[in-house]
């Protein structure tokens, strides 16, 4: 089924009296796979840890979570002391100056992407805030009315600081339902993944931008219902705004205040589906970057995409983290593909054909399983909806981590836009074609053979 994008995610403190501690940049010795399993048991996030060149893990840790990795016998070395200035001084930094930790490919091409007119950065170290995100979404349906509908919230639930969520659709009759495929993005699930809300942005401008001129773009929008969820933890995005307003805020869960004094669930572990059924990659302990809540469906955010789901008919999601360049299919809590592993893959092939993501299983791409995802939910449950083709696209390299440099946003963003583009495309006649040789054709007349794969 879908792909689980494992990509090494910087997790954040749950603890209230060490919201402000230092995270850290660790690479931690291993031997093998297994290794990294039992770091996961800890309780402790990796799930956009990597292994780099020398194979160490690689991963940005809390120092509460660095004391765990100490009493379990792993040594490791430090290589950055204090990640917060650190990424925000790097949202200002030119992204040629970094050397990338593993070859990207992804960058291919991406100079033949002409940037939308009204794609613009944000005042958080280059990204949108939330409240310029939902001026964003104000801007789009006062100039495109006819093709994206004005932002509205899914239902009156609202978050623990009292929130909404919010969504739009994008379709010829934006706001008629016209019974056409439906297909689901959204970002932020984890607070301090800001990428996956700028390359969300970019693609709706270049939709509206270019339905009148790009045959492609006017059938996609004319057939299909594109549904987009910007912003799914809007109180920990606006946390780290508070706490970093120049951009490099580090806290990962939502913002509830936990019976312990703590704060915080890892809303992508609050999910019903595989809910708990054991400590990898979720933990029962508030404190935890992974807390999976105190029961399944807990958080008024997992309620609200779910309802969400259950009153559509969504056929694909992907739902954008960030970073390690990954696609992520189910299923997340076990280490066996689902029961359409071969269809997964098939999908996956198609929307990681320009940018080479790496797809797969969680323990396929990170040898990690986590439960309480909600790839799985989007699609193992089938009781009040059905199931949903859902991926986790991870954006950008591992050398940029959770906050890439704003020179680099344009360029992140145009290395997923074939893969936004296809997954709009699969619920039709879709294929993609490639010349079988090299060849040129000098006159009028003349052959090109070709191969074409229908997806």
């Amino acid at each position: 089924m879908r792909t689980f994008l494992v990509i090494l995610a910087f997790s954040c403190c749950g603890i209230l009296s060490a919201q402000t501690s230092n995270y850290k940049r660790i690479a931690i010795d291993i031997e093998t796979r297994q290794d990294i399993l039992n770091i996961g048991a800890l309780g402790i996030a990796i799930d956009h840890a990597y292994v780099n060149v020398d194979k160490k893990l690689v991963h940005d840790f809390h120092p509460n979570d660095i004391q765990k990795i100490e009493a379990a016998g792993y040594s490791y070395s430090v290589l950055v002391e204090d990640l917060s200035p650190f990424y925000a001084a790097q949202c200002n930094h030119d992204h040629n100056m970094h050397m990338p930790l593993i070859t990207e490919d992804c960058f291919n091409d991406v100079e033949e992407v002409l940037t939308p007119e009204n794609f613009q950065l944000g005042d958080m170290g280059g990204y949108l805030t939330y409240e310029e995100a939902l001026d964003e979404l104000d801007k789009m349906a006062s100039l495109y009315p006819n093709l994206i509908s004005t932002k509205a919230v899914v239902n009156d639930q609202l978050t623990h600081e009292g929130r909404p969520m919010h969504w739009v659709r994008i379709s010829d009759n934006p706001n008629i339902d016209e019974d056409e495929p439906e297909v689901l993005y959204n970002a932020l699930t984890h607070a301090r993944e800001p990428m996956g809300l700028m390359q969300m942005v970019f693609y709706m401008w270049y939709l509206l931008e270019n339905y009148d001129s790009n045959e492609e773009i006017k059938f996609l929008v004319d057939e299909t219902a594109m549904y987009f969820i910007p912003i799914v933890n809007p109180d920990g995005y606006v946390y780290n705004h508070e706490i970093q307003p120049n951009g490099g805020g580090l806290w990962r869960k939502n913002r509830r205040l936990n019976d312990d004094g703590t704060y915080g669930v890892d809303l992508n572990r609050n999910f019903g589906y595989a809910w708990g059924v054991d400590d990898q990659g979720s933990s029962p302990i508030p404190e935890s970057q992974v807390y999976r809540g105190p029961e399944a469906n807990s958080e008024p955010e997992t309620q609200m995409l779910q309802h969400f789901c259950e009153s559509r008919a969504f056929l694909f999601a992907l739902n954008y983290h960030c970073y390690g360049n990954l696609l992520i299919m189910p299923w997340g809590f076990s280490s066996s593909p689902t029961g359409e592993g071969e269809t997964f893959e098939i999908f996956a092939e198609a929307l990681t054909k320009e940018n080479n993501y790496l797809a797969g299983t969680p323990l396929e791409t990170v040898g990690y399983t986590a439960n309480g995802v909600v790839d799985d939910w989007m699609y193992g449950e089938e009781t009040t909806k059905d199931p949903i083709y859902s991926m986790t696209p991870e954006v950008g390299p591992g050398s940029f981590g959770f906050w890439p440099p704003s020179s680099s946003i344009e360029d992140l963003s145009k290395t997923v836009l074939r893969q936004n583009l296809n997954l709009a495309s699969l619920p039709h006649n879709f294929g993609i074609t490639a010349l079988s040789y090299d060849a040129t054709i000098s006159s009028n007349d003349g052959q090109i053979f070709y191969d074409l794969k229908k997806y």
